[in-house]
């Protein structure tokens, strides 16, 4: 009599659907530590421009002075009561600040960040549009920036008030 061939396919079987469940919980790890490398990457990312903002202004006493002194409580209320130079000390100050939050928001709204780390990140963004000022120069630039960033920081805005 013949041996079966039978019991032999079905341990090979079982060994190939065992390989493979393996292959696929090891791919979950990867997939869950690449994603963990992606949200410490993204939050550091923010990090380096807060500190570009903290670099521009140890290297400028002028916009150092408008960034951290009086200059926001002696600024006229309007944007075309301002001066060229605090015109232009006001746009690089907020290009710098809403382009990290608008980052700040991608990387929330791919899942790099979460609510936490958002709400985090937008407190400088959110401190400086209690400003009349600053929300003039947002109604001026908003049309810049994509529909639910326009949402989220109209939602800011409407915080401060």
């Amino acid at each position: 009599m013949k041996p079966s061939a039978f019991p032999h396919k079905v341990v090979a079987e079982l060994i190939g659907a065992l390989a493979l469940i393996l292959s696929l919980i090891f791919v979950g790890l990867e997939i869950q530590q690449n994603t963990r490398t992606a949200q410490v990457s993204a939050y550091q990312d923010l990090i380096e421009k807060v500190t570009l903002l903290v670099t521009r202004a140890g290297d400028d006493p002028e916009f150092a002075a408008f960034l951290f002194g009086d200059a926001w409580s002696e600024l006229p209320s309007t944007l075309p009561e301002l001066s060229p130079e605090e015109r232009r000390h006001l746009d690089e100050f907020m290009w710098l600040v809403v382009r990290h939050g608008d980052m700040s928001y991608y990387q929330f709204d791919r899942g790099l960040l979460n609510a936490e780390r958002l709400a985090s990140a937008a407190v400088s963004l959110r401190n400086t549009l209690e400003h009349p000022l600053a929300q003039a120069w947002w109604d001026d630039a908003r049309d810049n920036f994509v529909a639910d960033y326009q949402t989220h920081v109209d939602s800011l805005i409407a915080t401060t008030s």
